[in-house]
């Protein structure tokens, strides 16, 4: 199968197109390279560098829709933030089904958020509980998947949603890791914005990557189809920060409360299947950041 991965330059997207390739498809990626990188791309992949909507889909068999505007925590700074929140979320993805949806119903993999659930427990990989959207990006990415469910029943896609925990491992470079990271290279200090006592579902970016792929296997049926891609771990920043600490001593001062901004999601708990650690994802992510050396 020929499947294109947009968003396939950055971290997840990239490991998603790592998945295919060794599942056997030909892969094309789209990216306007506003955050992906090109040295994620393996070599040998079609690359087309452009915005997701207009690019060219005429022979490909199956598209993953990764791009995606991810920063919640700056949603509530001012309204442009917000608005580029929509446009790179729902507005790209309403505009990507109009040039990528044809009568031929092809499969499309939207790469979703378990941030939709608000906080709490999803006991189920499979299952899904009521949604709430506590963040402009949540929001915008259920108005995604309720396009994917629309498109789907106006049969001009077969839908697939995969909601997606918070993914760590090798070439990690956006969010509290990376953040970490800058804090202690620059005075080995650590500023948190919350206490460290909520604990969410992590998942390794490689398992996640993998059954987003698996998925293709599952696409000839009738559709929308959501699933939630996770791991059995729950996680927090003083985890991340206990494991920086083998490598040197850190000073760590942290906020009271156990929210960082207003929307974030607490103690979020959805069961999964993936079975790399997370503990070793976070390794990973840290040797990429260039915190510790990679084993030999």
């Amino acid at each position: 199968m020929r499947c294109c991965v947009t968003g396939g330059a950055g971290f997840v997207g990239s490991a998603v197109v790592r998945a295919l390739l060794r599942s056997g498809h030909r892969v094309k990626v789209v990216d306007d390279l506003s955050t992906g990188r090109l040295d994620n791309i393996p070599e040998g992949v079609d690359f087309e560098c452009c915005d997701a909507a207009t690019a060219d889909y005429h022979e490909v068999d199956a598209l993953v829709h990764a791009a995606a505007y991810a920063d919640i925590s700056r949603n509530w700074e001012d309204e442009s933030e917000r608005k580029r929140v929509w446009m790179r979320g729902a507005e790209l993805t309403r505009r990507l089904l109009e040039f990528y949806g044809s009568p031929e119903a092809r499969p499309f993999v939207l790469l979703s958020t378990c941030a939709v659930y608000g906080e709490g427990d999803v006991a189920v990989s499979g299952g899904l509980k009521r949604t709430e959207a506590r963040s402009p990006y949540a929001a915008s990415k259920l108005a995604c998947e309720s396009l994917v469910e629309a498109y789907t029943w106006g049969n001009r896609v077969r839908g697939y949603i995969a909601r997606l925990v918070s993914c760590v491992g090798p070439g990690y470079w956006h969010g509290h890791i990376a953040d970490f990271v800058r804090m202690a290279q620059l005075n080995r200090t650590i500023l948190a914005r919350d206490d460290g006592s909520q604990r969410r579902s992590y998942v390794h970016v490689d398992d996640a990557a993998e059954e987003c792929a698996q998925m293709m296997a599952f696409l000839s049926g009738p559709g929308p189809h959501a699933r939630n891609v996770s791991s059995s771990e729950l996680w927090s920043w003083r985890d991340t920060v206990a494991i920086m600490q083998e490598t040197r001593p850190l000073e760590i001062r942290c906020a009271e409360g156990r929210s960082a901004w207003i929307g974030d999601t607490i103690d979020l708990a959805v069961l999964g299947t993936g079975k790399r650690s997370v503990a070793d994802g976070v390794r990973e992510a840290l040797v990429s950041l260039g915190w510790m050396e990679g084993s030999k």
